[in-house]
């Protein structure tokens, strides 16, 4: 399960070209992992490099986790931090920004990254298959 909260985490963070987090609005919109479909607003391409089809990996019950918190269906407070659509969005950005900061610091010189979208789809994508595994 852990595993695939971490990927839920990951795949929260992908990036579109204008810098926002569709995956946030898709998991949002859709309560159950199996029903995706195609966002007839992108591309073949767009949709694999955001890797939507991921998502449908997912555990199930992580994913109605994820869905009921960041439609507000399940309120909660952890620690002071309400568990809304907005600290979601702003977890999302705050894990891709500190993925940038770590893998393109001088002392590691990993040049994955480039204008939106963040980040490099291709590691990321690794990454949540094998967490997905």
């Amino acid at each position: 399960m852990l595993k695939h909260f971490t990927a839920m985490q990951l795949l929260l963070g992908m990036q579109d070209a204008p810098g926002n987090y569709p995956n946030v609005t898709r998991v949002t919109a859709q309560d159950e992992v199996g029903r995706m479909t195609p966002d007839p607003a992108l591309s073949i391409h767009d949709g694999l490099d955001l890797l939507h089809d991921l998502l449908t990996l997912v555990d199930k019950e992580v994913y109605k986790a994820f869905h009921a918190a960041l439609s507000g269906n399940d309120p909660r407070n952890v620690d002071g931090v309400a568990m809304t659509l907005a600290s979601f969005q702003t977890a999302a950005q705050l894990n891709m920004a500190l993925l940038h900061g770590i893998s393109s610091a001088a002392n590691v010189n990993l040049e994955f990254w480039s204008d939106p979208p963040h980040p490099c789809s291709f590691i990321t994508r690794e990454v949540v298959s094998n967490l997905l595994a």
